[in-house]
């Protein structure tokens, strides 16, 4: 995960120009700290949970759908006629 920018000491020799261009591989940079660690873990449980409340193999969540939304299914035509 981490990722160091290049870096070459003979660039210290160049014109200052040209070190303020090099400079911008610094946005290139990363360092995950353990806060940022624990958020992904975080979202990445809320995520995976999410999902579990709408498992299209479960008997339960066909009946909350076509209850939901009876034009979807097709139910709708049938309970006006």
């Amino acid at each position: 995960m981490r990722r160091h920018p290049a870096y070459d000491r003979e660039e210290q020799r160049l014109l200052a120009a040209t070190r303020l261009e090099a400079v911008q591989r610094i946005a290139h940079y990363v360092e995950p700290l353990p806060v940022f660690l624990n958020l992904e873990q975080r979202f990445s449980r809320m995520v995976r949970n999410g999902y579990l409340a709408r498992n299209p193999i479960s008997a339960k969540w066909v009946r909350q759908i076509r209850a939901g939304f009876p034009d979807l299914t097709g139910t709708a035509e049938r309970r006006t006629s």
